[in-house]
């Protein structure tokens, strides 16, 4: 998929890496260490400084951007966030993946990010939930902006 992000370090990608098993069953321990977190949160707030940003992430509307014009959070059953990891895993070739494997290192990573003392997961109380069980990615783009549209106030035209 072309719209992938890509991130690169020295000039090497390392998209296939980043979403590997090894290193997402490490992301909530790392993320859950202070100093890491108040360094990529300081530097996630100089991005969105001047606005017009989209993010997402797990503290993204609680600790990062509090004050957003608009906040999205979108939720997924365990099995629908698992059946849709799988088919990832497949798509890149994996072979004999463990459907209850995967489920269970969601929920884990889900228990680790919403007890963790700093920046929990947790819904802003002033984001709007979409849940998207069963809708495809188009459907899921089109609430978002649907709702970007009836709440964000149309620019003045020039």
């Amino acid at each position: 998929n072309d719209s992938e992000q890509e991130l690169f370090i020295n000039n090497h990608s390392l998209k296939d890496q980043i979403r590997s098993k090894e290193i997402t069953s490490q992301v909530s321990g790392i993320s859950s260490l202070n100093e890491i977190r108040k360094f990529l949160v300081s530097e996630q707030k100089k991005i969105g400084e001047k606005g017009g940003l989209v993010a997402e992430g797990r503290d993204i509307g609680t600790a990062v951007f509090p004050n957003a014009d608009l906040k999205i959070f979108l939720t997924a059953s365990i099995d629908e966030r698992a059946k849709r990891r799988k088919l990832e895993l497949e798509l890149k070739g994996k072979k004999k993946i463990d459907f209850v494997e995967i489920k269970n290192e969601i929920q884990k990573r889900d228990l680790q990010d919403s007890t963790r003392k700093i920046s929990p997961l947790k819904k802003a109380k002033d984001a709007y939930e979409i849940n998207t069980d069963g809708l495809t990615i188009n459907e899921v783009c089109e609430k978002i902006i649907n709702l970007f549209n009836t709440k964000i106030p149309k620019e003045l035209e020039i």
